[in-house]
């Protein structure tokens, strides 16, 4: 084996490398779908609940930090 870290699995380590740039994209489609997600930094409960949001913007944009952690 080949004492590098990142060579130790290379289909694991080409997954996270592929996994990173589609969670932005998918973190800026949540932004330009209806009413952009609006939340703030923090997706406060009250203002990602449904109550705050009736579009599925603020489910893309916890999908996609949820993709973004798969990554790292």
């Amino acid at each position: 084996m080949i004492p590098a870290p990142d060579l130790g699995l290379p289909r694991m380590n080409n997954l996270s490398f592929w996994l990173l740039p589609h969670s932005l994209l998918f973190l800026l489609v949540s932004t330009l779908t209806d009413t952009a997600v609006g939340t703030g930094w923090t997706l406060y409960p009250p203002l990602s609940s449904l109550e705050g949001h009736h579009s599925p913007c603020v489910d893309e944009a916890i999908f996609s930090l949820h993709m973004s952690g798969i990554a790292s």
